[in-house]
This record gives structure tokens, sequence and C-alpha cells, in this order.
């Protein structure tokens, strides 16, 4: 069964460039601000937008602030502060937010946050800039264009789209941390943040563990309570890892009522024993959610047709706990999505450790030419996995950690080059130039932070605030992201752990007897939809419509290989209900 409301919250509007017509205000939404050459709508209400009309110019704040200044439903002094953001820029806080700003001659200015938590998309179209927070607010200015051939590549092998386009032609993205700025006609991209400005080695060098636990607990706790401030009854998806515990121990011990969500598909997966044991511990309620396959499919599918890009059925699973979170008057509901970038916790951040040590060995022992091919002919995927990074390594293509792979067939130096160049080299020369050349799990950070936008906060972000929740990435705190993109690999890899650092961080924080609790595994919704016979009928027709589309056509142009069509169910379902040809 899937819980729907009134839709989601749009913020849109649209430049003139060259003198074109502004257009009309779209059906069902509400003008803000019409000017001689630019126009603002909303569409639907929100909690979460602030606006300052001042004479004919307008400021709007779709989402929040958290510090310097907290701009948040409640907070005092909400004139006062718009009134300094205005003045001080987007650079001057921290929040989750989108920003559009117009001023009495039109002038028009958008941003996003440093992490991107929100989307804020924008094309060019007739002499008109357009621009809108989710896809359905740009398709009612203007048509919605086709598939980009790039976008799409990318997206077939990252699962995300790049952090500054969408799957469609011309329908750009703001990046983190980014502004666009018109000026007599002319729109201009410009970061005013970069990851890198929170690369402080030095302040970490001679820290020992116990330092370090110390720091990222009590900047953790700081995040947190900045976040859940004056907002009621808090959420806390707790999935019985290590990631969303210690946000519910922290939002509990800054004095927040606290509710966790936990997840659980049919008999197969459950958490719950993980979950009652720290329920008991931090004194807070928990609510058991069970779905079946068949609520998991139509939950995907319902999920495709709010968000901007395609989501997945982990990520559209989140849906679950966000209805059950409206059902008990939670507003701020907080989830660990993205730590495991951050402070590597993921089981191929392992694998890559081994595979980067048996490289160097090899190479060493002038052994490489010889292995790296002959790994690429052997009938176990996983060791021609092994083969093409090893090829890639020593072919000058460094080792980065986010494609999905999927079968591996004979190597393709060239494929493996276009791969590099559209997705992962405008952030290893950005690393470099900042950094150095680095270790590799300090790349992988980097790397992480860059495709984070895409995998954890835009589709969150979209889902929830459908429903009236404001998601909070808590992770994502400056001094957080400072501590963890400085720190080298060996504290986070370390003694055959992952994620090693923030493991003893949150060990000193609870009981030691939750992390002695046996943790099932990776949950995978789609692993469970499609073990039924509804699921494996519903996962045929998909995937029939997938090898039939033009997207496998413009797909197998490009690859050496033959197109995983598995690959491309979230497009086939976000294209139909976005009407999308």
């Amino acid at each position: 069964m899937v819980s729907r409301s009134d839709g989601p919250f749009t913020l849109s509007g649209a430049v003139s460039l060259d003198g074109a017509p502004l257009p009309p205000c779209p059906h069902r939404a509400e003008t803000l601000f019409y000017g001689r050459s630019a126009c603002v709508f909303r569409a639907g209400a929100s909690r979460d937008l602030h606006l300052l009309r001042d004479g004919p110019g307008l400021l709007a704040l779709a989402g929040r602030t958290f510090s310097p200044f907290a701009i948040h439903p409640g907070a005092p002094d909400l004139d006062g502060k718009l009134r300094r953001l205005e003045a001080e820029g987007p650079r001057a806080v921290e929040g989750s937010f989108a920003l559009v700003r117009v001023d009495a001659q039109g002038h028009v200015q958008l941003a996003t946050d440093r992490y991107g938590f929100r989307p804020l998309l924008y094309r060019q179209a007739k002499g008109l800039l357009l621009f809108a927070t989710s896809l359905k607010g740009l398709a009612a200015l203007a048509p919605l264009p086709s598939i980009d051939a790039d976008a799409l590549l990318h997206y077939y092998n990252f699962g995300v789209t790049p952090n500054d386009r969408t799957l469609l032609s011309g329908v750009r993205k703001m990046p983190p941390g980014s502004m666009l700025v018109v000026e007599r006609g002319m729109p201009r991209v410009a970061p005013y943040f970069h990851v890198g400005m929170l690369y402080d080695p030095a302040a970490f060098a001679a820290a020992t563990e116990e330092d370090l636990c110390g720091e990222i607990d009590g900047r953790l706790s700081r995040a947190v309570r900045r976040r859940i401030a004056g907002d009621g009854p808090v959420g806390v998806a707790l999935s019985g890892g290590v990631d969303s515990g210690l946000l519910a121990a922290k939002a509990s011990q800054n004095g927040a009522t606290v509710i966790g969500y936990s997840l659980a598909f049919g008999r197969a997966y459950d958490e719950f024993r993980r979950v009652d044991f720290l329920a008991r511990k931090l004194g807070i309620e928990t609510r058991r959610i069970r779905v079946t396959p068949g609520e998991v499919i139509a939950n995907f599918e319902y999920c495709n047709g709010i968000a901007s890009e395609p989501v997945a059925f982990n990520n559209a699973t989140m849906r679950f706990a966000g209805v059950a979170a409206r059902a008990d008057g939670v507003r701020t509901l907080l989830d660990g999505d993205g730590a495991d970038r951050l402070f590597l916790g993921m089981t191929r951040h392992g694998t890559w450790a081994r595979l980067v040590r048996v490289y160097g060995w090899l190479e060493r022992h002038g052994l490489l030419s010889l292995v790296a091919p002959a790994l690429g002919r052997l009938p176990s995927n996983e060791l021609r996995k092994a083969g093409l990074h090893f090829e890639n390594w020593r072919r000058g293509i460094p080792p980065y950690a986010e494609r999905g792979l999927g079968r591996v067939g004979r190597y393709h130096e060239g494929y493996e080059r276009r791969i590099y160049d559209l997705a992962i080299a405008r952030h290893r020369e950005s690393f470099v130039r900042r950094v150095g050349e680095g270790d590799f799990g300090l790349f992988f950070t980097w790397l992480g932070v860059q495709m984070c936008p895409e995998m954890f906060f835009h589709h969150p972000a979209e889902l929830q605030q459908e429903l009236g929740l404001f998601p909070v990435p808590a992770f994502w705190d400056d001094a957080v992201v400072s501590v963890a993109l400085s720190l080298d690999t060996r504290w986070k890899l370390r003694d055959g752990r992952t994620k090693y650092i923030l493991r003893e961080a949150a060990r000193r924080s609870l009981d030691e007897g939750y992390w002695r609790l046996r943790k099932i595994g990776f949950q995978s919704a789609e692993a469970f939809a499609f073990a039924s016979p509804e699921g494996r009928a519903w996962r045929a027709r998909r995937l029939e419509e997938a090898r039939e589309s033009a997207e496998a056509n413009l797909l197998a142009e490009a690859l050496p290989d033959e197109v995983e069509a598995l690959r491309l169910v979230p497009v086939m379902a976000w294209k139909e209900r976005h009407g999308i040809a």
C-alpha cells in the first residue's frame, strides 16, 4: 500500500535572456514575483519555504540553515535572519536549501547549499533560462527534452547522473556549493564552496585514537543538536548499523524525543533484535515496518513519479519510514546515508585496500604486465574485475571506487578512458590540485562527496518533502566532514575492519554490547521483490521494455559488451511516470 499526499512542493521560475516574453503562472501555482525580465512561482505548500519580499525584489529559501544562524519553522526573528542571508550570501551559512534571489533590476541569483542536499535544475529554452527545484516544476514551464547519451552512459556505470547534469539533454543541475548568476542576459555558474576547503590534515596529524574518537563524537553531537532544534519529535531511520544507531544516540543525548523506524523485508530480513537492544539502552520508541514484495514494487513505481531522476529500489524504500513518521507527527527524519563515503564503510572499500596492496607488490616484482592480462581471461568475474582495475592503473587511470562493473568482458582501453574522462577526471584533477596525489582512501572520500547528492540527498529531499518531512543528513556538517576528509586511510580501514575510527567513536558513546550483536548484512529491496512470483513477472515485463528501449540502443553504440538491461529498469519506470518520450 502506498500512502499518497497532495504532491511535492516546487519553487520555479524564468529569466528572459534576450527579451523573450516570460511564461504565465503555471496551473495550480502561485506567483511570488513577476517583473520585466524575471518571474518566480511556487506550487504546493511547504513549512520550509521562507520568503523575504523587499519592494520589487524577492529572496526565497527552500529548506533550512543550521549555522551560524538558524532559519527553520519556529525560529525567532526570521525576517532579520533572511536579511542577513541576503546581505552575506549562501557562503555564510551551513544548511540544506535551494536559494532564489531576484533584485529590483531583475538580476537573478540561484544557489545550492554546500553539499547539494536539494536538487535545483535549470535549462535554456527560446531565449529563457528556466529553473525549478523539481523536474515537475520544470515541466510545468516547458516540454521536457530527450535523453542525453553521455548522462545515460554515466548513469549506466554509476547508478547516478553527474552532479552537474541530468538524464535530459540541456537540463542541468546546480552542483554542490555553486551559484548561478544572471546579469544582463548572461547566465554564469561558479562554485562558492569546495570540500577541499575543509581538508586540514595538520590539525589531526598528532592525534591519538582517543583524541580522534572524542573529536568525532563531539562534532557529530553538535551537528545533530543544530539540526533537530525546535521541531518536535525526531525520527531516525534505523538500519541496525553504526551510522543510524549513533545518530539516534546523539539525538537522544541532546534531549530530543526520538522514534526509530526499522524496515523488514517479509520474514527474510529484519534488524529488529539489534534495534530493540538499542531502543532499550536509549529509552526511545521504535516502529517495526514489515513490507511485502507487492508493496516494494508499488512504492518503487510511485517514487519514480515524484523524483526528478530515477530512484533505485533501496532508496525508494526509505519512503516507508517517511510515511510512518508522518503518522507519528514527526517533521525531522535522520538517516545515516553517506557516512560510508566519509569513513570508508563499505565492503568494497576493504576490497580496494587489498587490491591496492596486491597491485603494489606485482609492480615491485615486475609481474604486473603478465598478471593483469591473465586475470582478464579467467572465468571468475571477480578476478576479471581485478584484472580490469590493474590494467587501468598501469595505463595511468587511477583507482576509483563508485562504479558498478557488473559482468566484465575483454578489456577495452578506449572505453575505460571514456568513462574516466566522463565521470572521474574533473574530480581527480581538482583533488590533485588541492591535495596532491594523496592515498587512495582519501580520494575515495573526496569522490564520494561529489557523488553523494545524487546517491543519497536528492531523493530523500523530494520524497520526504511530499510527506511534509525534512531529511537531515547530520554527518554532512562542515566539522564532521573536515575530520573525515583529513584523516589517513589507516584510521578508516584497520584491523580488517571498515569504518574503524567511526565504529570506535560509537563504541565509546553507546553500550559496547550493541556492537557485539550480529548484523545480517546488506538488505536488498530489489532482490526481495524479485524473489516473489509477482516480482518476477513485473521484472520480466520491465526487462523486456528496457531491452527494446531507445536507451538500450544508445548504450549499445557505446558499450564494448552487451547491455545489462536490469540497470535500465529504474529509467523505464521514471520515464513512464513523467511522460518522457
